[in-house]
């Protein structure tokens, strides 16, 4: 596999990880909350690139979608190198 483009941030190296969505469908919000507009989804068994991560005023994690968005860490599943991303 081609070498993955970085971006041009001290942050972990542009580290990324994927993430893919279980059995239905996955909301990607605006705002790391499910207050956020959806901005976008996740077809069930679907993958999608993350970059970082942040703590939800809901408990949660949820994961920043490098195209834009955040998903919520519940509803998916993670590959390896997700828990190591930055916080954002």
């Amino acid at each position: 596999a081609a070498p993955m483009a970085t971006e041009e941030s001290g942050m972990a190296m542009g580290a990324t990880a994927m993430v893919t969505a279980r059995t239905q469908a996955v909301n990607i919000r605006s705002t790391p909350d499910t207050t956020g507009s959806i901005v976008g989804s996740v077809a069930a068994g679907a993958s999608v690139e993350i970059n970082g991560q942040r703590t939800g005023a809901d408990g949660q994690i949820w994961w920043s979608v490098t195209s834009g968005g955040w998903i919520r860490s519940d509803t998916v599943n993670e590959s390896d190198g997700a828990a190591n991303l930055p916080q954002m």
